[in-house]
C-alpha cells in the first residue's frame, strides 16, 4: 500500500470552506500557512477529524460559497462600487472609504485590511465589522484625501479650495522659502497630517494651518531639506546648496564620503549609519547627527526579499551588512566560515537559511524577529520534496 504524502500550503489567504472529505483522506497531514484562512461551520467540523494544522494569524468563519477578492496596494470604496453578493474582500495595502460607500459596503460580508483603513466620520459606526490589522484613521466627510506626502508649494497654495480640510497620510513639507503662506491660511485651509517639515520663517505663521496633533519638525533657515529618496552626492549639492538636512536617518557610502569635504554643514535628527572604516575621517567634517552606528563592509538596506549566495559574498570581501529587509534566504552554497566571516544581519523580518546554518546565522544577528530553516520551493507549482507536496500561491481555494 503506497503511502500517503503531507501537503503544505503557503499562501496569503486559504479559502478552505468547499474543502471535502475526499481532498482530506488523500493526505497524511495538511499543514496550512497563510495570513488568512476563510472557515465555514462544515469545513471547521470536518478538519477538526483529520490532522489539520492551521498556522494563521487570522481565521474567518465564512458562508459556503462566498466570493473571494484580494486586492494589494491603495483600494477605494465608493458609491459607485458594484460587488457581487457573499464576498469577501481582503486588502494589503491601503483602504479607503469615501462617504457614499455605506450602500455598496452592504454587499460584503467581510472585510479584512492588512494595513491601513481610512474611514469618513459618517461612517465611523461601520467600521467594526471591518477587521484591521494595522492603523485606522478617521477624516472628516468634506476633507481632500491626498494619499501620499504633500509638498506645499505655489501651485497647490492657487488650487487649494476654501474653507476645506486636506487629509493627508504621509507627511506635509514647508520648505521653500519663497512661499506667500498668507493666501493659503486667508482660504481657512486646514492640513490634517500626523508629520510636517517647516521652514523656521514660517513657523509660527504655518501654526494655523495644522491641529494639535501634529507633530512639527523645524527646518533652520539657510538648510535644504534633503529628501528620504534622495542620495547625497555632487548632484545633490548642486541642487540643493552645501547646507542641507535629513530629518531621519542617513546611510554613508564609499560615494557619500566623496562629497562630505564640500559640505558647509549637515544634519541628521535620526541616525548616521557609517562604515566602520571611516569612523576617524567623519569626525572631521561639520556634520551634526542624534545617533551614529557602524556598518561593517558593505551596507544592503530595506529590501522587501534578499537572496545571499556565495557568489554576492565573495564579491564583498570587507564584510556584507544587511540593514532592515524583510525577508533575507541565505543560500545552501554559502559554507559556515564564509558566513561567520564576512555576513552581518540586523533589524530583518524574516531570515530564512539551511539548516546546518542556523546556528551561525544566530551568532551573526541582532534585532531579527524569526530565524527559520530554508526548504527550497517552487511558486505557484505542487513540488515534491521527500514526503511533502508544496503548494505555494498568492491565494489558494480547495
Amino acid at each position: 500500500m503506497e503511502q500517503l504524502k503531507k501537503l503544505s500550503i503557503n499562501t496569503a489567504l486559504c479559502d478552505m470552506t468547499e474543502i471535502t472529505e475526499e481532498v482530506l483522506s488523500s493526505y497524511s497531514e495538511l499543514n496550512v500557512n497563510a495570513a488568512a484562512v476563510l472557515l465555514s461551520e462544515r469545513a471547521s467540523v470536518l478538519i477538526s477529524r483529520y490532522s489539520v494544522k492551521l498556522n494563521t494569524a487570522s481565521t474567518l468563519k465564512v458562508p459556503e460559497g462566498i466570493n473571494t477578492i484580494v486586492k494589494n496596494g491603495s483600494v477605494e470604496i465608493d458609491g459607485t462600487d458594484v460587488t457581487a453578493d457573499k464576498t469577501l474582500l481582503m486588502v494589503n495595502g491601503t483602504l479607503l472609504l469615501r462617504p457614499a460607500a455605506e450602500k455598496a459596503m452592504e454587499n460584503y460580508v467581510q472585510i479584512k485590511v492588512n494595513g491601513s483603513l481610512l474611514y469618513p466620520k459618517s461612517l465611523a459606526g461601520q467600521v467594526s465589522r471591518i477587521h484591521v490589522n494595522g492603523h485606522q484613521k478617521c477624516y472628516p466627510d468634506n476633507a481632500v484625501c491626498i494619499l501620499k506626502d504633500l509638498t506645499v508649494d505655489k501651485y497647490f497654495i492657487i488650487r487649494a479650495v476654501q474653507n476645506t480640510p486636506y487629509f493627508i497620510t504621509g507627511k506635509v513639507s514647508i520648505t521653500d522659502p519663497s512661499l506667500d503662506l498668507s493666501t493659503l491660511i486667508h482660504k481657512n485651509v486646514t492640513l490634517l497630517c500626523e508629520k510636517a517639515l517647516v521652514m523656521e520663517s514660517f513657523f509660527e505663521q504655518a501654526l494655523s494651518l495644522f491641529d494639535e496633533n501634529t507633530d512639527i519638525s523645524v527646518i533652520p533657515d539657510g538648510f535644504s531639506l534633503l529628501p528620504d529618496n534622495m542620495e547625497l552626492n555632487e548632484f545633490t549639492l548642486a541642487q540643493l546648496g552645501k547646507k542641507l538636512i535629513r530629518t531621519g536617518d542617513l546611510y554613508i557610502t564609499d560615494k557619500n564620503m566623496e562629497v562630505l569635504p564640500s559640505l558647509e554643514a549637515l544634519k541628521v535628527t535620526g541616525t548616521v549609519y557609517l562604515p566602520e572604516k571611516y569612523s576617524k575621517e567623519f569626525l572631521k567634517f561639520p556634520v551634526e547627527y542624534g545617533k551614529i552606528s557602524l556598518t561593517k563592509g558593505t551596507l544592503i538596506s530595506d529590501k522587501s526579499n534578499l537572496h545571499i549566495d556565495k557568489q554576492l559574498l565573495e564579491q564583498t570581501p570587507e564584510g556584507l551588512h544587511v540593514m532592515d529587509c524583510a525577508t533575507v534566504e541565505i543560500d545552501k552554497d554559502v559554507p559556515g566560515n564564509l558566513a561567520r566571516e564576512c555576513l552581518y544581519l540586523e533589524d530583518c523580518a524574516l531570515i530564512k537559511c539551511p539548516p546546518e546554518l542556523k546556528s551561525i546565522i544566530e551568532l551573526i544577528s541582532s534585532d531579527v524577529a524569526s530565524i527559520s530553516d530554508y526548504t527550497e520551493e517552487t511558486e505557484g507549482s505542487d513540488e515534491k520534496n521527500d514526503d511533502t507536496v508544496y503548494i505555494n500561491a498568492a491565494t489558494y481555494k480547495f
